[in-house]
Parts: structure tokens; sequence; C-alpha cells
């Protein structure tokens, strides 16, 4: 709600990277500055501009009370992007992508797969979340947005890491 103030070029500049997603081009669009500066604000009106381009748009915050939960804006945003997903999609995440199910409510994808915390285990989990989201990507253009990871665990961030593109955008407000 209101007039976005003084982020016209930063908002020019994230269009720009929806365009080359809507292209089929990957992007990681990143918003960093000091606290109050409107970070949120302009990833709403990103947001909007995504959805209104048909973009399936996923979100998940992170929270202080939360940051020793692993995962936990994936969890939110994970669940939103499986609800959006084509039906095709969705019944190929047990065969396909079983890890996947250990980031959704068990009414959505219970996953066969017991917990663990190995390695091997988090890289099967990377490669999941990875395919699910390709397979996505493949159907329609996705946006993930993430907020407030200044408060995400390690996990979230070695699977943000892992899903970053070669090619991406830092954004610095002021």
């Amino acid at each position: 709600a209101g007039v976005l103030v003084a982020r016209g070029e930063e908002l020019g500049r994230i269009l720009k990277a929806v365009d080359a997603v809507a292209g089929g081009s990957g992007r990681l669009v990143m918003l960093a500055g000091e606290p109050g500066v409107g970070k949120t604000r302009l990833a709403q009106e990103v947001t909007l501009a995504a959805r209104n381009r048909e973009f399936l748009v996923a979100s998940g915050r992170c929270y202080e009370p939360q940051q020793v939960v692993p995962y936990y804006p994936f969890l939110e945003a994970l669940s939103t992007a499986y609800r959006a997903a084509p039906s095709s999609v969705r019944a190929e995440v047990p065969r396909r992508w079983p890890y996947l199910g250990r980031l959704l409510p068990d009414e959505l994808a219970p996953s066969s797969v017991s917990p663990s915390e190995g390695h091997e285990e988090q890289q099967r989990l990377f490669h999941a979340v990875t395919g699910f989201l390709q397979a996505l990507a493949s159907e329609m253009p996705v946006a993930l947005v993430l907020d407030d990871l200044h408060w995400a665990d390690s996990a979230t961030l070695e699977l943000l890491q892992h899903l970053a593109p070669v090619s991406y955008t830092h954004l610095r407000a002021h």
C-alpha cells in the first residue's frame, strides 16, 4: 500500500531482471541496505509486477525467533509453490524429488524419506528443491522471494547459495 518513493532506479533494474526471467533466463536479485530504507516495500512492488506478468510468486520470510529452524523461509515458499504447481509437476514429487517432502507439510507431500543430518542427505534435499523449482520454471516463470535473510539460519543460506545462478544482480538501497 502507498506510493513507492525514491526507488525508481532500483525498481527499473529489478524489473529488467524480471523481464530476463520471463524470457527464460535465471536471475538472483538481492536487496541490501540498512533497516528502514524500503527493501521490503520495493520487494512488494516487484512481487506485484511479477504476479501481473503471471509469475508464480512463492515467498517466505525469516523471523528472529525462528532463526534456529532450518530452512524456515523455504517452508512457506515451497508450500506456496507446490500448491500452485501444475498437477503434472505435483504428481512427480514423490518419485523424482522425494526429499522435497521434508520441506512441505505432510498433508501436501508426505516424505517417505526420514530426516537425517548428513552432508549427503543435505545435498539430496538441495537437488530436490532445485529440480522441483526447475520443473516449475519450465511451466511458468517463477519468483522466489525471501525476506529478512539477516535472520536466516545457516542451512537456509546454504540452500540459497546452492540455488543461486551464476548471473545475478545485487542492489544496495541507500
